[in-house]
């Protein structure tokens, strides 16, 4: 049996995402803010999305919000980052609404 491992993430890219189309990967930096009554906290979190396209890496673009949802996985140089399996681009920001891994 494997034990559960789903991440869901929501915030906008720090910068473009980068591509590498040998491996179909895109790689780009969510900003997920956290705010509370007396604190504005962020975070940085390193995602991976495995299903790279031309499309998306042009739609994947700094400030862009954007939903993931994927799962967790170690990286002996980059420690924890989420592999995504679905992204979603918030509405307004271009044609296509979500892309899917499947």
């Amino acid at each position: 049996m494997n034990n559960l491992n789903s991440v869901l993430i929501e915030g906008a890219l720090e910068k473009d995402c980068s591509a590498d189309f040998t491996e179909n990967v895109l790689q780009f930096t969510v900003e997920s803010i956290r705010i509370t009554k007396t604190l504005l906290k962020s975070n940085f979190i390193p995602v991976e999305y495995p299903k790279a396209t031309e499309k998306m890496r042009d739609r994947l673009t700094k400030h862009t919000k954007v939903r993931v949802l994927g799962r967790l996985e170690s990286r002996a140089k980059s420690g924890m980052i989420i592999v995504a399996e679905h992204i979603e681009i918030a509405p307004g920001q271009g044609g296509l609404n979500h892309e899917t891994n499947d």
